[in-house]
């Protein structure tokens, strides 16, 4: 069993932790290129209050999902260092070639989500999107979308029945752009872009001047970047 809540201060420790010890070292882009983790990212989305958490009954930490309301507080992907700036201009190219900011205008984006190895298989992310799901409706933002670095997180969202807006093969892109990218192994050979309507929240607009505005180019994520299979 487990619960879902939003992710507080009191938490910053343990989700550091799961950055550290699940996301960073099995999310294929961050294990192929040898990244350490940046906690920094987990600090900056706290004030908006839109992230969560999953906990076991003891109140260990077993998820989280880390959602960011545009524009993007956080600009960098990975790194707060020079390593960072090829994954940012992947991201960013990846941003507008794929139409999201017109087909998906003003969505939340879940940023990063990993689930404790143990824990996989229970629903956990599930819950987890659920929970992002709701914040982006109480937050007026009419979607929510989630970059894939991993062939078991799309595999999930497919399941779940959101739309894939867009799938770039890493070895298109470095063909096209060189870049000092590691290319991670199979199965995970694409970026794939997913989107989703917000239910109660008017996707029409198409000029949000609330805080869910749009933005014009990509700042973030895998962005997921996902562990969570």
């Amino acid at each position: 069993m487990f619960t879902i809540r939003p992710y507080s201060e009191e938490d910053r420790d343990e989700v550091n932790r799961i950055l550290e010890e699940v996301y960073y070292p099995e999310e294929p882009l961050t294990r192929a290129n040898n990244l350490s983790p940046e906690p920094a990212l987990a600090s900056a989305v706290l004030p908006q209050g839109h992230s969560y958490i999953a906990a076991s009954l003891d109140g260990k930490i077993v998820g989280l999902a880390l959602n960011d309301e545009p524009p993007q507080v956080f600009p960098t992907i990975y790194t707060n260092d020079k390593e960072d700036v090829k994954f940012r201009e992947m991201f960013a190219y990846m941003e507008n070639v794929s139409g999201v900011l017109e087909a998906a205008p003003g969505a939340m984006e879940v940023r990063m989500m990993a689930v404790d190895g143990g824990w996989r298989g229970r629903g956990v992310a599930t819950a987890l999107l659920d929970a992002a799901r709701k914040a982006a409706q109480d937050a007026g933002c009419p979607y929510i979308k989630l970059y894939c670095t991993s062939n078991h997180s799309s595999r999930l969202m497919s399941k779940l029945g959101w739309k894939l807006q867009y799938s770039m093969d890493y070895r298109d892109y470095l063909a096209h752009r060189p870049s000092a990218i590691v290319l991670p192994p199979e199965p995970h050979l694409r970026c794939n872009l997913y989107i989703d309507t917000v239910a109660g929240v008017n996707t029409q607009l198409q000029n949000h001047t609330d805080m869910c505005q749009s933005i014009s180019i990509k700042q973030t994520s895998e962005v997921v970047h996902s562990a969570t299979n």
